[in-house]
């Protein structure tokens, strides 16, 4: 991906990003995590699977796979083993270059934030790790809203 094909086009007054996949390739580190963390309580995920409702948040993914194979499972146990996996492999996460190159280059001159379906805990590590985390005005998580679905 080059900078030039994904710069923004004036007139702006602000950028938001997401960051899984925008900011971070994190999809394949996700995939692992939830993998593990599945298989963990009896359940197990394709990588199709995973690609086709990765946008949805974690609880709305695990509903979905309860509902669609039966699984009995604690979607809390499973979540917070799948954030303690993350944190394991968070040093194998990288920036997205030429969206990095983005943010570093609009930095001061105007506010950016980051607006993600992820978890808190999961998205400041994840800022933190590739060094971008200050560079943001706002970062708002699925934490950070009512209503999740």
């Amino acid at each position: 991906m080059s900078l030039s094909s994904i710069e923004p086009v004036p007139p702006y007054k602000a950028l938001i990003f997401d960051c899984d996949g925008t900011l971070a390739d994190t999809l394949p580190v996700h995939f692992q995590t939830w993998l593990t963390s599945l298989q963990a309580v009896g359940a197990d995920i394709s990588k199709d699977w995973y690609y086709k409702y990765c946008g949805t948040s974690a609880e709305e993914m695990l509903q979905i796979l309860k509902n669609l194979f039966g699984y009995q499972f604690d979607s809390e146990i499973v979540i917070a083993n799948r954030q303690k996996h993350y944190q394991s492999l968070i040093n194998t996460v990288k920036e997205v270059q030429a969206v990095a190159e983005i943010v570093r280059s609009h930095y001061g001159k105007m506010p950016m934030a980051v607006a993600s379906g992820g978890e808190r805990v999961v998205l400041e590590a994840t800022l933190n790790n590739i060094n971008l985390h200050n560079f943001f005005d706002v970062v708002v998580s699925v934490d950070d809203v009512e209503r999740k679905t």
